[in-house]
């Protein structure tokens, strides 16, 4: 499926953008910027059609020069899986190290780490368990607080425990390298959100607003049996610090203030029991959020 928004709000349905072939069904993946190309990363599901019944899992890619039609890459599958069910890889770059990073998930709780130089050539660089979590992998980075001298990278599974840490440039890679580079987890795994709806989250950089922004497949049941969820509104992410450590928020987009009527906004309010805000008419406030 593909569709555009200018606000990440509204969006235009367009027609499909890859379609299953002989290297699979296509499964979750992202998208990077380079030049002025648009390069999708993603799984294809090996095995579970007839045209594909002879591959296995593994990760494929595709470019686009006006983010409409899309060319899948010659050479797919630019990875093969290395546990059964490899997939779902996330890729950002580190400017930091000068180099594309890549996450895939592998198995029960542990997602794969690689590094690239030309997102065509791949090196192996660790393994990163997040505990308790699998699948569809995000990373991105973010500051403390809002402080641009304490620079964090947040790593999350599909259920949202997270990881927040740094990289660091070490000695000794393998034969074409003589360094790579390594997660350093800065403090204990966190949970953003305890609720079972929410999955399979994933950011955007190079908004606007320099900011990073991050929507999830919320697994609802509407009316209509066709449809398997929806799509959550854009989130704004952040760290914040607590007594011991930072932690990771999610709020919606600023942008979401386009949609409101008759808005009001109570600050430092104590709210008891069944108590009720009333809105500028008097009348009990239909929808509330709640920070």
């Amino acid at each position: 499926g593909h569709a555009c928004s200018d606000d990440l709000f509204h969006w235009q349905t367009l027609p499909e953008a890859l379609r299953p072939d002989e290297n699979g069904e296509k499964f979750s993946g992202s998208a990077i910027t380079e030049d002025d190309r648009i390069v999708l990363f993603y799984t294809a599901a090996g095995g579970i059609t007839e045209l594909s019944r002879d591959a296995g899992f593994s990760i494929c890619s595709a470019d686009s020069a006006d983010g409409l039609e899309f060319r899948p890459n010659r050479k797919n599958p630019i990875l093969a899986a290395t546990e059964t069910y490899s997939r779902d890889p996330k890729v950002v770059y580190c400017r930091e190290a000068g180099l594309y990073l890549m996450l895939i998930y592998q198995k029960d709780s542990n997602y794969a780490l690689l590094s690239s130089e030309n997102l065509t050539s791949w090196h192996m660089e660790q393994i990163i368990e997040i505990p308790g979590d699998s699948e569809c992998p995000d990373i991105y980075k973010l500051f403390a607080d809002g402080d641009k001298n304490r620079p964090c990278w947040v790593i999350s599974g599909a259920s949202d425990r997270y990881l927040v840490g740094h990289f660091e440039v070490k000695e000794g890679g393998d034969n074409q390298r003589s360094s790579r580079i390594v997660f350093i987890q800065d403090q204990r795994a966190g949970r953003l959100h305890y609720g079972s709806v929410s999955y399979a989250g994933q950011s955007f950089f190079g908004t606007p607003e320099g900011d990073v922004k991050r929507f999830t497949w919320l697994s609802t049941l509407p009316g209509d049996p066709v449809r398997a969820g929806q799509l959550s509104i854009p989130m704004q992410m952040s760290l914040k610090s607590g007594d011991d450590r930072v932690f990771l928020c999610a709020l919606p987009a600023d942008s979401i203030k386009q949609l409101y009527s008759n808005y009001r906004c109570y600050r430092n309010v104590k709210v008891i029991g069944a108590a009720e805000l009333a809105d500028g008419a008097g009348k009990p406030a239909v929808l509330h959020d709640v920070q």
